[in-house]
């Protein structure tokens, strides 16, 4: 059983495991459960949990099937257990009308959520974020961020309670804005952190492109560091334009849990950015 209900350009859209869905308890009302591409849910916690992020910059249909190997292939990668994504193109003409969350969900064998953060003007369809898991979701999420960029697009980050067997983890996907200024960047990553506080007896993850240009990384590690987030020392590039931008916008931040590894894959060029991934340990989680 797969299908996925389409509400309005705002809502969040979302489809988790049709093996055994955990109910949904999002402030949206708008928020629905449907089916997933997740044959054999996972019922059990692994000692270890690999997380990913990747800013697939809205590919054009071209390069789907890049994206699609580079999280099949790769011998980390093919590995993680939750995913978020940003910048996925869904409905629009450049990725032939697909739905890229659910594609991916499918090549992956996963159950997904996704939700919508700006329509697209021209070519159809709008473009969100999402979060895969071979692991059922409650508590689903989307939250704006306050301040508007060029042309008043917005911003969101999706949120979902992971379930772990017995255990329960807490997951941000988020995407900051870039062109404005580094006090309303700041706001848009105290409305995350501020959200987070709501679980904080949950182990939690927040990662994604936090933009972190010019002076904001030195602010970001402090709130971080802040509120209980901890990130293994990485400065890796993840994002190269043409070979004269070079920058680290993509971040994998936890509370309560362990880091064992964590890395970037500068290889896989098949976006702008490139996957980060983190290897943390769940032996620390109470039931």
């Amino acid at each position: 059983m797969c299908f996925v209900t389409a509400l309005s350009l705002w809502m969040l859209t979302l489809a988790v495991s049709s093996g055994r869905a955990l109910p949904a308890v999002p402030s949206d009302p708008g928020v629905t459960s449907g089916g997933s591409f997740l044959s054999n849910l996972q019922t059990t916690a692994p000692e270890r949990l690999c997380i990913l992020t990747y800013n697939l910059n809205g590919p054009p249909e071209k390069r789907i099937k890049d994206v699609t190997q580079a999280l099949t292939g790769h011998h980390v990668l093919k590995d993680a257990q939750i995913v978020a994504l940003q910048e996925v193109n869904r409905h629009h003409r450049r990725t032939g009308y697909k739905d890229m969350a659910s594609e991916l969900a499918r090549a992956l064998s996963m159950c997904y959520v996704f939700g919508v953060e700006n329509p697209y003007k021209d070519g159809d369809g709008e473009r969100g974020l999402a979060i895969l898991s071979r692991f059922p979701f409650s508590q689903i999420e989307r939250i704006p961020l306050p301040h508007t960029g060029p042309r008043g697009r917005n911003r969101i980050a999706v949120a979902a309670t992971i379930h772990l067997g017995p255990k329960r983890l807490r997951i941000y996907s988020v995407h900051l804005e870039t062109r404005i200024s580094n006090q309303e960047h700041t706001e848009q990553l105290l409305t995350v952190l501020n959200h987070a506080t709501r679980y904080g007896e949950l182990p939690t993850v927040i990662l994604g492109d936090f933009n972190t240009i010019r002076f904001r990384r030195k602010r970001m590690f402090a709130l971080m560091k802040q509120a209980g987030f901890h990130s293994l020392p990485n400065h890796q590039i993840t994002f190269q334009r043409l070979w004269v931008v070079r920058r680290k916008l993509d971040w994998i931040w936890v509370r309560n849990l362990d880091v064992l590894e964590a890395g970037v894959v500068g290889s896989i060029t098949a976006s702008d950015h490139r996957p980060v991934w983190a290897l943390v340990t769940l032996r620390s989680l109470r039931d």
